[in-house]
C-alpha cells in the first residue's frame, strides 16, 4: 500500500524515511519528537462541584425564597513545577437570588427579586493571535504508531 505524508505535494517537504523511523522508535527525541500531547498537557480528571441551598416559606401575607449556590471547576492542564505561576483553568462562581412576595390587598401583590452573580476565572492565555491554548495542544502532530 502506499502512503503520502498527509497529502503533501511539495516533493522537498516530505519525510524522509529515516525521518519517520526516527520519530517511530524515539531514536533522536530532541530533532523527532514522538509526543503524546494530550497525555503530556492534560490530568487525567478535573473537578467540578456545584453546591445548592434554598429556603422558602412565608405565610398568606408574605412568601419568600433564598438561593444560595457554588460552583467549582479546575483545570485540566497538568501544573509543570518549572513554571512559576499557575497555569490551569479555574472557575469560582456564588450565585444568589431572593424572592419576596407581599400581599398588600385582596387584589394587590408587590413582589421583590433579586438575583445576580459573582465570579473569579483564571484561564490560560497562549498568544495573542490565538487565545486558547486548548486549540494549539490540539494542532500539535500525533505520535508515529510503533
Amino acid at each position: 500500500m502506499k502512503q503520502q505524508n498527509d497529502r503533501v505535494t511539495d516533493k522537498a517537504m516530505y519525510f524522509t524515511r529515516e525521518a519517520i523511523e526516527a520519530y517511530r522508535t524515539g531514536s533522536d527525541p530532541i530533532m523527532y519528537p514522538n509526543t503524546k500531547w494530550g497525555d503530556y498537557m492534560y490530568n487525567d480528571l478535573f473537578i467540578q462541584s456545584k453546591n445548592n441551598i434554598n429556603i422558602s416559606g412565608g405565610n398568606e401575607a408574605v412568601k419568600y425564597f433564598v438561593s444560595l449556590s457554588y460552583l467549582y471547576q479546575n483545570g485540566i492542564l497538568k501544573q509543570f513545577d518549572a513554571l512559576p505561576y499557575d497555569n490551569n483553568f479555574k472557575y469560582n462562581r456564588y450565585n444568589y437570588r431572593a424572592n419576596l412576595d407581599f400581599k398588600l390587598t385582596r387584589t394587590t401583590t408587590m413582589k421583590l427579586n433579586i438575583g445576580g452573580n459573582v465570579g473569579q476565572k483564571q484561564e490560560p492565555r497562549a498568544s495573542s493571535d490565538n487565545p486558547w491554548v486548548y486549540t494549539q495542544i490540539w494542532a500539535l502532530p500525533l505520535p508515529v504508531p510503533a
